[in-house]
């Protein structure tokens, strides 16, 4: 006896659920590898595909509605897949220091570490980005990052250690027409257990 399948509304409804919480986990969490990362989100922009079966099966206003729903949900997957396939995902890749994201500096601490990387992923039209994140082990293999700060235009900078729980972010005046003009020297205070 063939089981009941389920429900087109109910369907939508999980998959947009499981959409928004792989995005939700995406932009918090990482792999330490950048393979599983560019697994992960290649599933998610997969995962609204699926939808379109479901869609498919409403009445016609609910259908045409979904579809007005859904159709810049998958022009914008579609064309994040066409990028990560052409380009190699390189921002997924925080760890290669070969690619256009470079690892400038890092403090290890008991709990966490801070991270200074260098990206200039953004091609001709974009200059550097300097990022200062904290990243915090989950799992084996698994850490939460937030961002610090993020420094536009800026190409390289120093990370030390000034007490607990706190980094001293400095980064010098940039050579002309480099469009870095200005010198930080900020201390930013962490939050050492701060997952959530």
């Amino acid at each position: 006896m063939n089981a009941p399948k389920p429900h087109p509304t109910r369907t939508l409804i999980l998959l947009a659920l499981a959409f928004v919480l792989g995005e939700l986990c995406f932009r918090n969490f990482r792999f330490t590898h950048s393979l599983p990362n560019y697994l992960f989100q290649g599933s998610l922009l997969v995962l609204p595909f699926f939808a379109i079966r479901s869609l498919l099966q409403l009445s016609k206003i609910a259908k045409f509605l979904g579809f007005i729903v859904l159709s810049p949900i998958l022009f914008v997957s579609l064309l994040f897949m066409i990028f990560f396939a052409t380009c190699g995902a390189p921002e997924l890749a925080r760890n290669d220091t070969s690619g256009c994201m470079k690892e400038l500096q890092q403090i290890k601490e008991a709990t966490y570490s801070v991270h200074m990387v260098r990206d200039g992923c953004g091609g001709a039209m974009v200059s550097f980005i300097v990022i200062v994140e904290q990243r915090i082990p989950v799992l084996p293999g698994l850490y939460r990052f937030r961002v610090i700060d993020a420094f536009d235009s800026a190409y390289e900078g120093r990370l030390t250690s000034v007490g607990p729980n706190q980094i001293r972010v400095q980064i010098p005046r940039g050579v002309n027409g480099s469009g870095w003009n200005r010198e930080v020297d900020h201390v930013y205070q962490l939050n050492p257990n701060a997952l959530f």
